[in-house]
């Protein structure tokens, strides 16, 4: 072996150390999905915290091929894109003004196949939750250094099916806050009217 190749081999090897013990980091992070393999039953709806600025932070992606970006949407209107999975670095943040109780909506645009998965699952097309979320603590993973809200994103499409890994494209969330589980306003409104369809009912069945 020359000189020349042995000096290439061990570059390689040492850029695989590197990228290794960067990705193992990330992957053994405790803020990551911890039932990976199965759908994430957990939805979310976030707002504001404050009026002041709202940041998400760049923190990590485990998508090899795919081209994705996230979206911040405040009431609805597109306000901040940004942080690409190939090109952004740990920290890189993108930023926008909010007042506080504004609904916040993350979007993850996957350029490669043209979808767009929301943390609104009604607004995802095959109809999969693609998000997880959980309180962060700055430093957990490095280079973050903010206190906020982990938010990792499934890029592939039900149709695949995905592997609900939730680490394809992931962020921090600041001046936001999350409750779970909270019905949407469609199914709130069936809900409305089935109950009171329901008390109707027996109000007609007493009265009889």
């Amino acid at each position: 072996m020359t000189t020349k190749s042995t000096a290439k081999g061990l570059a390689y090897l040492f850029g695989t150390l590197i990228f290794a013990q960067a990705h193992a980091a990330f992957v053994l992070n405790p803020d990551i999905y911890p039932s990976a393999g199965t759908e994430n039953p957990d939805t979310y709806h976030f707002t504001a915290t404050s009026s002041g600025t709202l940041s998400a932070y760049f923190a990590g992606s485990n998508a090899a091929s795919y081209n994705e970006e996230i979206g911040i949407f405040v009431n609805g209107k597109l306000v901040a894109e940004g942080l690409n999975d190939h090109t952004a670095n740990f920290g890189g943040s993108i930023s926008t003004n909010v007042t506080a109780g504004e609904s916040i909506v993350i979007k993850d645009f996957v350029q490669t196949t043209g979808n767009t998965w929301s943390n609104i699952v009604s607004q995802n097309n095959d109809g999969v939750n693609h998000v997880y979320a959980t309180k962060y603590t700055s430093g957990q993973i490095p280079g973050v250094n903010v206190n906020g809200i982990y938010l990792g994103f499934e890029d592939l499409a039900g149709s695949f099916p995905p592997d609900y890994n939730y680490t394809d494209e992931t962020l921090v969330l600041t001046n936001a806050q999350f409750s779970k589980n909270v019905p949407e306003p469609a199914t709130l409104l069936l809900m409305v009217i089935g109950l009171s369809g329901f008390f109707l009912l027996n109000r007609n069945i007493a009265k009889a």
